[in-house]
């Protein structure tokens, strides 16, 4: 029959074949470059402890039919330190048992000894099998926002989804540029023209180390970095061209106070995907503004992001749009933990689950 066992790291080639045949529907070895990827992100990141290792279902003659990689990361709850473990990709063989061995590597896996189980990668049939298992979906922390920037391209994007993109782009493109610039001054107005009230320059491990810290302290759950994992975490994004190009940038006071800073993509297709910014009260406004200036000079077509709670009213006072991105689904044996998510009291920015790991996310504009 077969069973949930620890994923040992003699595992990985055939996980690397399930990620083929599940994602990719390609039967037959996987590249080296995804089996080192498994590799490097279960067993060599920072954060890895034998108490909390990823899983795999192991059918009777020894074969890997399923999946769940778990990701060890650490947080504050209030004054305490807790253990949080991190679902990625959730992947079964197709046939007869396979809700099966989806729900049983699930169960197993919310079972283990963390305080806090998170997986923010979820799509419907994710999110069934991981409630049915006893957890909850925040709604709040599933919400994705996007601000259009070029509203001309913007529209001309989502028209030609359903439409004929050929036709639509020989009719339309040749008044994009003058439509968008009158738009942008328009729909944009002080916004875009406002020149931060700080020093801006670019982001580096220390000054973003500095304001995730100083930003998530007003927040019960909060991440726990330090240099190591920061560095490690930063290097995978640089490392993640196909995604796109990683910026960053932090803005301080005259005296060298920080007062925020941004982390996002500038990806392929031009848009702009915003991992994580943090920043408090009026100081949110310079940073936000700051960044739609900064991509728009880039040529990006819009920005987008998941919802940080705490930036909801910027967000909502500078025309974005919500919509329901992947689902983010919690667990813990403490309920004042899961009230602190479901609540919105908690800093959980693209950084801090599954979504920081994602070759590249599915456009959402």
């Amino acid at each position: 029959m077969g069973g949930v066992e620890p994923c040992r790291l003699e595992d990985m080639p055939y996980v690397a074949n399930l990620h083929r045949e599940v994602f990719h529907k390609k039967d037959g070895p996987a590249p080296q470059s995804l089996v080192d990827y498994y590799k490097q992100v279960l067993f060599n990141n920072p954060w890895r402890d034998d108490d909390l290792p990823s899983l795999v279902y192991r059918t009777s003659d020894g074969s890997v039919s399923g999946f769940l990689g778990v990701i060890p990361r650490l947080m504050y709850h209030r004054e305490r330190r807790i253990r949080v473990a991190v679902a990625h990709r959730l992947m079964v063989a197709s046939g007869s048992q396979a809700s099966y061995v989806a729900a049983s590597l699930v169960r197993r896996f919310l079972s283990g000894r963390q305080d806090l189980s998170i997986s923010d990668g979820a799509n419907d049939a994710g999110k069934r099998i991981f409630e049915a298992a006893g957890a909850v979906t925040s709604l709040l922390y599933s919400l994705n926002w996007i601000r259009p920037l070029r509203f001309c391209r913007y529209g001309m994007h989502l028209l030609a989804k359903k439409w004929r993109p050929a036709l639509i782009a020989a009719a339309v493109a040749p008044a994009c540029g003058p439509l968008d610039w009158a738009l942008s001054r328009f729909l944009n107005g002080s916004f875009m023209q406002k020149d931060p009230q700080g020093i801006v320059s670019l982001i580096d491990d220390d000054s973003l180390l500095d304001c995730i810290d100083r930003f998530s302290k007003r927040r019960s759950l909060r991440p726990l970095y330090d240099c190591t994992t920061l560095r490690w975490m930063l290097n995978k994004l640089r490392a993640n061209r196909e995604r796109g190009d990683l910026r960053g940038f932090v803005i301080k006071s005259q005296d060298g106070t920080p007062m925020g800073s941004c982390l996002y993509y500038v990806r392929p297709d031009r848009s702009a995907e915003v991992l994580q910014l943090a920043a408090a009260g009026t100081s949110t406004i310079d940073i936000f503004g700051h960044l739609l200036r900064q991509a728009f000079n880039d040529g990006c077509v819009c920005l987008f992001g998941r919802l940080q709670p705490e930036l909801a009213e910027y967000l909502w006072r500078h025309n974005c749009i919500l919509k329901r991105g992947s689902w983010a689904l919690v667990h813990a044996a403490d309920r004042e933990i899961i009230n602190s998510i479901m609540c919105g009291d908690a800093f959980l920015s693209g950084l801090e689950a599954e979504l920081w790991l994602d070759s590249p996310m599915n456009s959402l504009w």
